[in-house]
C-alpha cells in the first residue's frame, strides 16, 4: 500500500513509463527499500501502469459516448425541424392549388354567363330584324346597326377567351415553377441530411467527402448539379 502510494505521488509516472527508468528516481524512498524483492517492486509498478492505461482508455470511451450522444441528438432536433418545414411547405401548396382552382372555376362561371347573355342579345335582335322583315318597315340603318352590335359582341367574346387562355397559360406556370422549386428543395434537404449522417468531422476534402457519399444510394436520387452539390 505504501508502495503504491509512492507510486501515485511521483508526477514523473505515466501510462508509459519503464520500470528501468523509474526504478532510479524511487531508489532514495524509503518505501522503495521497504520492499525487498525486486522482482515485487516491478510486479507492482506494471499493475499501477496498467491501471493508469485502463483509467485513460474509460475516459476516452465516455468521452466518445458523450460526443456520440450529443451528435445524435443534434441529428434528430435537425431532422424534426426538416420535417416540420416539409409539412408547412405541403400546406401552402395545397393552399394556394386551392385558391388556383376556385379562381379559374368562377373565371369559367363568367365566361359561361357573359356567352349565355351575348347569345340571348343575339336571338332578340334577329327576332327583331326577323319581325322588321315581315312587316316590311326594316331600313338599311337598321341593319347596319344590327351587323355592328353583332360584331361587337362577337369581338368582346374572342377579347374574353383570349384573356381566359392567358390566365391558364399564367397559373400553369406558376404552378410548375413552384412544383421546381419544391423538388429542389427536398434534394438540396436530402443532400444536407447525407453529409450529416456521413460527414462527421470537418477533416474531410470534398474529393474524400464525395468518395464517401457516393457509396450511399441516396447519392444518385439527389437532383442537384455537380457545382451546387460541391
Amino acid at each position: 500500500k505504501d508502495f503504491k502510494a509512492m507510486l501515485k505521488e511521483c508526477d514523473e509516472i505515466d501510462r508509459h513509463s519503464r520500470w528501468s527508468d523509474v526504478k532510479k528516481l524511487l531508489s532514495d524512498d524509503p518505501r522503495y527499500e521497504a520492499v525487498d524483492s525486486s522482482s515485487q517492486r516491478e510486479d507492482w509498478f506494471s499493475d499501477y501502469v496498467h491501471e493508469l492505461r485502463d483509467a485513460r482508455s474509460k475516459r476516452r470511451d465516455r468521452s466518445r459516448s458523450r460526443r456520440k450522444s450529443r451528435s445524435s441528438s443534434r441529428s434528430r432536433s435537425r431532422s424534426d425541424s426538416r420535417e416540420k418545414r416539409k409539412k408547412k411547405k405541403k400546406d401552402k401548396d395545397r393552399s394556394k392549388s386551392r385558391s388556383k382552382s376556385r379562381s379559374v372555376s368562377r373565371s369559367k362561371k363568367r365566361d359561361r354567363e357573359d356567352g349565355e347573355t351575348s347569345e340571348n342579345e343575339a336571338r332578340n335582335e334577329n327576332g327583331k330584324h326577323n319581325a322588321s322583315m315581315n312587316g316590311g318597315d326594316d331600313s338599311d340603318d337598321e341593319a347596319k346597326q344590327k351587323r355592328e352590335r353583332e360584331e361587337r359582341m362577337l369581338a368582346s367574346l374572342r377579347k374574353r377567351e383570349e384573356e381566359v387562355k392567358e390566365q391558364m397559360a399564367g397559373h400553369l406556370k406558376e404552378r410548375d415553377k413552384e412544383r421546381k422549386e419544391h423538388l429542389h428543395s427536398e434534394a438540396v434537404n436530402g443532400f444536407a441530411a447525407l453529409l450529416t449522417d456521413l460527414i462527421r468531422t470537418p477533416d474531410y476534402t470534398w474529393k474524400e467527402a464525395k468518395k464517401a457519399l457516393k457509396k450511399d444510394a441516396r447519392w444518385e436520387s439527389l437532383s442537384l448539379d455537380k457545382p451546387e452539390k460541391e
